[in-house]
């Protein structure tokens, strides 16, 4: 994991290859992004694959989202890619290789956690490894 370019290849930019609008909710959902562009570009060599960073594009008031981490107690709740290739059937699903909470008011990064944190002073990043996919084109 390294440095992020946004959707048009600004280093740090505010153009997210996805977006998602999460409502306050008592129990836990299901988020999916579709970021079929990026994984897309990794796959083709477009872009470096630096993994994925989950932070707010807008204000929002000091709401903070938890999602489970790869460290979650049940395999089935870790976070997933699920890569569709054009001539592999079933998609492939994988699991980050790496993933941290970025707790932007401290010098500490929060790995091995259950739980990934975004708001306005916390971020994420995960990392898949998408080279054990293979090179075909994503639908």
């Amino acid at each position: 994991m390294g440095d992020w370019r946004d959707a048009r290849g600004a280093y740090q930019g505010n153009v997210p290859f996805s977006t998602v609008v999460l409502a306050r909710q008592s129990t836990p959902k299901v988020a999916r992004w579709d970021v079929t562009e990026l994984v897309r570009g990794w796959l083709d060599g477009t872009f470096p694959n630096l993994g994925l960073l989950l932070r707010p594009v807008a204000d929002t008031f000091g709401a903070h989202a938890s999602f489970h981490s790869r460290e979650a107690r049940a395999v089935s709740d870790a976070p997933r890619l699920i890569v569709n290739l054009a001539d592999v059937q079933p998609p492939a699903i994988v699991i980050p290789s790496a993933d941290v909470w970025l707790d932007c008011t401290t010098a500490y990064a929060l790995g091995a956690r259950d739980k990934l944190r975004v708001g306005p002073h916390s971020f994420s990043a995960l990392h898949f490894n998408t080279h054990a996919q293979g090179h075909a084109p994503v639908h």
